[in-house]
């Protein structure tokens, strides 16, 4: 509800009684305390909404309004100046208050440049930061975003509903039988797996739309150095071919990552092997000689 309203917050009601509330940091927080093995770009708003310092505070008013942000990263000539949010704007959209100056009350503060009022103390991570590194900048400096840095440029930004997004129910699941054996206890764990590997069967898909299952096997034990190893072996059925794949890794979301990773190569393989020519060569031809 708090994703499709694009609200922060919703109240609980009991009986009829207002008991509390539940916010989008409290549910996030809860999250945190569980390894989400998931990388800040994949769930970063990429290429974010900016404007220019030189722009006016109704212009801002107007964008966020727009594009239905809250934040909006301020630039001047290409390089990260400031941030300008919907809180800075509503609270500075008073007018000035001076006796001296008659009239022009409901005008207020529209006209003036975006730079006065933008917020100066930028709250950022680096690209390479996990989640609980971005969540923990967030709640310590009691912001609802982060901006995610590379090199010194502006990649994307990570708010509190990016972070929700990955407790969404996938709208397109693939029409086919999908089975996942062994997946991790953790609930949060669990479900990045089934993310990843839904992924992976549906690109399988767009080049064998004659396939019919799908099954991964997930078998995990201990090593010396006491961490978790896992293997994980996948299974892609068709009326008429197999296609399987095997791949060790220490973390089981990394593993689904090889395997996406091989989904794309098997893929890529099939429109290669459709494009060669049908025709039989020359076995006399010296440009197939030994």
């Amino acid at each position: 509800l708090m994703l499709e309203y694009r609200t922060r917050s919703m109240p609980i009601y009991h009986g009829g009684n207002l008991d509390g509330q539940v916010t989008s940091p409290a549910v996030v927080g809860r999250m945190m305390e569980a390894n989400v093995p998931v990388k800040v770009s994949s769930i970063m708003t990429k290429e974010p909404v900016t404007i220019d310092s030189t722009a006016t505070l109704a212009s801002a008013r107007e964008l966020m309004r727009r594009k239905k942000v809250d934040q909006v990263p301020i630039l001047s000539g290409g390089r990260l100046t400031g941030i300008a949010t919907s809180d800075s704007i509503v609270f500075n959209l008073a007018p000035k208050a001076d006796r001296e100056v008659k009239g022009g009350r409901q005008q207020g503060r529209f006209d003036e440049p975006l730079a006065d009022y933008g917020t100066g103390n930028l709250l950022t991570n680096e690209i390479t930061d996990s989640l609980m590194d971005v969540y923990g900048n967030m709640k310590k400096e009691g912001a609802n975003y982060s901006l995610i840095m590379n090199t010194g440029e502006v990649q994307g930004i990570v708010t509190y509903r990016d972070f929700m997004k990955l407790l969404e129910r996938r709208s397109a699941e693939p029409q086919l039988p999908m089975y996942i054996v062994g997946l991790p206890d953790d609930p949060f764990s669990a479900a990045a797996v089934r993310e990843k590997f839904t992924d992976a069967v549906q690109l399988i898909r767009k080049g064998f739309p004659e396939v019919s299952e799908a099954r991964a096997i997930i078998k995990t034990g201990e090593t010396r150095s006491t961490k978790r190893k896992c293997q994980v072996d996948v299974l892609v059925l068709s009326p008429k071919e197999r296609y399987s794949y095997s791949v060790f890794s220490y973390e089981v979301a990394d593993a689904f990552d090889q395997v996406n990773t091989w989904a794309k190569r098997l893929v890529s393989q099939r429109k290669t092997d459709q494009r060669r020519p049908t025709s039989r060569r020359n076995s006399r031809d010296p440009r197939f000689e030994q």
